[in-house]
């Protein structure tokens, strides 16, 4: 059984100590301003044999533009820290994929070229800083995408344990690492092959591999027979684990990835783990003696993939896809209109309607890469139209971890753009759930925002819902206290309103599967969830609903039960029944509260005297056939626009408050195709 190594940090030296074998330096950007996680450096004690043979560590780079790296091997200056047995002059060369050299260096103080700009670099990247003077290999160099390779000897041929570390030390549009590989000795105890690396700015999947007989048809002599892999948090904590690959999964990764392939049934170990940021240790045992290799890897998954369109999902006939709540208005322009849409992404219109944008870049796919997740909601920053998030659902699962109910749920969850939908980032740092069917933002502060998680079974396993609150303009998470006995319910709907600076939170909450609490309906916090209150008519249980702004007391909804609509002047306190029925949305024209627009299935209702009466004002059932209405909005900047939504992403525009209504199927017909 591999013998489990672990982390100890050290806050002064931002750094995490494997005692007597490994120092892990940790980046100082781990948590930097990306949310989508990427690579950030790579570690790895390694013993370097005598006689001028080189230890290998290997990176990969994609992406356009050039990339400042960190390369180092530290023997000398492990004394400090207890490592004993140090390689006494490190000597490192970098090679690009060509075999060319890209940097090389042989005490690092006394002849580096910018020393200074070594160390300083050395600072930013939260490394631990090398003795002045000692003979330490460290250079900064700038590469673009490709490959490239570190060899690390003695420089006059002696023996030793040496540290290698490269860091990436630049963050946003630049090559991001994509692949780290150790290929080294491999034995059991203090000989175990031990590499660490760093996720940064969020939640990743990963490909890791400890391949040991795959080496023997490369040419590499005395590959372990047998290797164990084992990942390691920073806490010293097990977190992924495996003996003898052989999972479909793991090969169709590896064919994503570019990774050479392992033979079916060998004996070499692999896994897929969806993991947070933080810093990780991937340990690699065996059973053989001295002088055995493997080679360790870590792959960045690639889970974008901008050129698909996505499967049609829906029946009969992909007529039934869904746009659940998804259709959003740009506050501050009522011409600029968003869809989101089942499995094929979000789209755009500027115009009215006229011209659609599909928009998709940065949205993950499917562990088939056969579609995006699923946009259940939009919401557009009230004080920024260049920013929006779309709360986004698979099947309903964890966001970390392995096994293959993570690549099924891990890419859901919620996203956010910054320029107006163009490209968009995958911000779910402290979900553990990714069925995130809403996302709101605060109407007092647009950095705060709430999530509403769908709780719901998947393959035999319940995830529980709940709330989550994001104050860092979704860079972060945490749990909301939700009402009592509602834990594992599902929000249906969610509104934040504001009146006299006090924001309200109205959330609706449906009831799912039979071992769930009995209460659900529509609540009430004013004190960011620290307290709920109950709004529901007695005996009665409101879904659907919406609240007047200008004054945060009348509220509109319907119940799941007698299917009636129902108003309050008290903010949802005490209740009247209207005679009149309804099947799903209802919204208030936000300049006037008489004013409402509700569906019936298939048709649209109107009604100007608060309930009073109503009358139909848009019936084309003989064109929607079964599909059923999903959103209605009204143009908060201009509320004479108002648009509809119906399965099978079939639109209807009014510009008359909702009097008279034109069908558009431009987003159906890009999808589909014309006259499908």
């Amino acid at each position: 059984m591999a013998r489990q190594v672990k982390l100890c940090y050290s806050a002064a030296m931002k750094t995490y100590r494997l005692p007597g074998l490994l120092l892990l330096g940790v980046s100082a950007l781990v948590a930097g301003a990306s949310a989508q996680g990427e690579l950030g450096n790579l570690s790895a004690r390694l013993r370097v044999p005598a006689g001028g043979a080189p230890v290998i560590a290997g990176a990969v780079l994609t992406g356009t533009g050039t990339q400042t790296l960190l390369v180092r091997a530290v023997g000398p200056g492990l004394a400090p820290f207890g490592v004993t047995g140090t390689l006494a002059d490190p000597k490192l060369t970098v090679f690009d994929q060509a075999g060319r050299v890209l940097a090389t260096n042989d005490n690092w103080d006394a002849d580096a070229p910018g020393g200074n700009g070594v160390r300083d670099t050395a600072t930013a990247a939260g490394a631990f800083a090398l003795p002045a003077g000692s003979r330490d290999a460290a250079a900064v160099l700038r590469a673009g995408a490709g490959a490239l390779t570190v060899h690390v000897v003695g420089a006059d041929a002696g023996a030793g344990v040496v540290l290698i570390e490269l860091y990436a030390v630049g963050t946003g549009a630049v090559p991001r690492l994509a692949n780290l590989s150790i290929l080294a000795g491999a034995g059991a105890g203090s000989d175990t092959l031990a590499a660490g690396f760093v996720v940064r700015g969020g939640v990743m999947p990963l490909l890791i591999r400890g391949v040991g007989p795959a080496l023997s048809a490369m040419g590499v002599a005395a590959p372990v027979a047998d290797p164990r892999l084992t990942v390691f948090n920073q806490a010293g904590g097990s977190v992924a684990g495996n003996d003898d690959w052989d999972a479909a999964l793991v090969r169709q990764t590896a064919a994503d990835a570019g990774a050479f392939a392992l033979g079916t049934g060998s004996k070499d170990a692999a896994l897929v783990v969806t993991l947070a940021a933080g810093a990780y240790t991937v340990q690699i045992s065996s059973g053989g003696g001295p002088g055995v290799q493997a080679l360790a890897e870590v792959y960045a998954v690639d889970t974008t993939a901008p050129a698909i369109n996505g499967s049609l999902r829906g029946q009969p006939g992909n007529i039934q896809d869904n746009v659940f709540q998804s259709l959003c208005i740009d506050p501050r322009d009522s011409n600029t209109v968003y869809l989101g849409t089942e499995t094929n992404g979000i789209f755009k219109t500027n115009n009215g309607g006229a011209n659609w944008t599909r928009l998709r870049e940065g949205l993950r796919v499917d562990v088939n890469k056969s579609g995006y997740p699923q946009i259940y909601e939009i919401a557009v920053d009230p004080t920024n139209s260049a920013t929006l998030y779309a709360a986004t659902i698979a099947a309903p699962g964890p966001a970390t971890g392995t096994g293959l109910e993570v690549l099924r749920s891990g890419f859901a969850g919620v996203y956010k753009s910054t320029d107006g939908g163009l490209t968009w980032q995958h911000r779910i740092n402290g979900f553990i759930n990714t069925y995130a069917a809403h996302v709101v933002v605060s109407a007092l502060d647009s950095s705060t925002l709430y999530a509403g998680i769908g709780g719901a079974a998947s393959f035999d396993v319940f995830y529980d819902g709940g709330m989550l609150v994001s104050r860092d303009g979704a860079d972060s998470w945490q749990s909301l206290a939700t009402p009592a006995g509602t834990p594992k319910n599902t929000p249906i709907s969610m509104l934040a309103t504001v009146k006299n600076g006090v924001e309200t939170l109205y959330v609706s909450y449906m009831i799912h599967g039979t071992d769930q609490p009995t209460a659900y309906g529509l609540f009430a916090t004013a004190d960011g969830g620290r307290t709920w209150e109950a709004r529901n008519p007695a005996g009665l249980v409101l879904q659907y609903f919406d609240v007047f702004a200008q004054d945060n007391a009348i509220l509109y909804a319907n119940d799941d039960s007698v299917k009636r609509l129902h108003k309050s002047a008290d903010g949802g306190r005490t209740w009247t029944q209207a005679a009149l029925g309804n099947f799903g949305p209802i919204k208030i024209a936000p300049d006037n509260a008489n004013t409402v627009l509700f569906t019936g299935f298939t048709t649209l209702m109107k009604s100007t005297d608060a309930l009073g009466t109503m009358r139909v004002v848009l019936d084309d059932t003989a064109y929607l056939g079964n599909r059923q209405f999903m959103d209605i909005r009204f143009s908060t900047s201009d509320p004479r626009v108002v648009w509809a939504a119906a399965k099978g992403y079939i639109l209807y525009k009014s510009t008359d408050r909702g009097e008279t209504f034109t069908r558009i199927t431009a987003v159906r017909d890009l999808v589909y195709g014309p006259g499908n």
